[in-house]
């Protein structure tokens, strides 16, 4: 299990692993938390055979000085302790891009990276306001200590359960690994697909189940995220135009933009 504490403001954050009692019950000792609101994740991987993992969050205020600490302004390198590290790759919320971390000491690349947890790296992001969280491990393959320096990430759409416990919000669903990456659409006016009602409702429902992820295809992107996410435990919103999609910002999580060569799905149908 990992479990964080992440402050409002991403000032304060923890790391730790929590260690399992005879009766069940999971424990992890913090250092002091500063004033304000927390929001607290634990994420982990029931032992039922689906290999799936989830997460718990909720937001809890810790009495104090509740002050904000304005963000610095974004950067692609960090150092610490003497390391430096570098984030090289572009994002776009909701779409699959890969990402390199290069990892060096001193001016010279790391090349002794030591696997844990069976992974050279664990990358983990939290959104600015919402805190939504995203937890990543480098598709580099493990090869003894000889990691680095320079590791590969996928970062995009993944359904992941989410089971928020307490707080005012729901924070959006993380980024990882994707099964498949997307491509640009060809010029040309796109067909258009309307979704009229949800799929939880149409002639066939047998077809599909609340447990599965729900697609919704059509010019209005994002419109009906809201009412199908109260449905599915997903909703995947895909438009042909990237500029529709980036306008569904806000109201569509994941959005995914397709190959008009290859999705003949869209074409209209009454």
């Amino acid at each position: 299990m990992h479990f964080y504490a992440i402050r409002a403001d991403l000032t304060g954050f923890q790391h730790v692993h929590p260690s399992m009692a005879a009766d069940g019950t999971w424990s992890a000792d913090l250092s002091s938390l500063a004033g304000g609101s927390w929001r607290m994740f634990a994420s982990f991987a029931p032992n039922s055979g689906t290999g799936k993992d989830f997460v718990l969050s909720r937001t809890v205020t810790v009495p104090g000085d509740a002050a904000k600490t304005p963000l610095a302004a974004p950067a692609t390198i960090t150092q610490v302790d003497g390391y430096t590290v570098t984030v090289k790759g572009e994002l776009m919320a909701g779409m699959a891009h890969p990402l390199t971390v290069s990892i060096a000491k001193d001016g010279k690349p790391v090349t002794d990276l030591e696997p844990y947890q069976d992974t050279y790296a664990h990358l983990t992001a939290f959104h600015d306001g919402e805190a939504a969280f995203a937890h990543l491990h480098p598709t580099t393959k493990v090869t003894g200590n000889h990691g680095g320096p320079d590791l590969s990430f996928h970062a995009g759409p993944s359904p992941v359960p989410w089971l928020p416990t307490g707080g005012p919000e729901r924070p959006r669903p993380p980024i990882s690994s994707p099964r498949s990456s997307t491509s640009s659409p060809s010029a040309g006016t796109p067909p258009r697909h309307r979704l009229r009602r949800p799929l939880a409702r149409r002639r066939h429902p047998q077809r599909t189940t609340a447990a599965d992820p729900c697609l919704e295809l059509g010019s209005s992107t994002g419109l009906f995220a809201s009412l199908l996410s109260t449905v599915f435990p997903q909703v995947i919103s895909v438009d042909l135009s990237l500029r529709m999609l980036q306008q569904a910002h806000g109201r569509s999580p994941v959005r995914v933009q397709a190959d008009r060569g290859t999705w003949t799905v869209l074409r209209h149908t009454r």
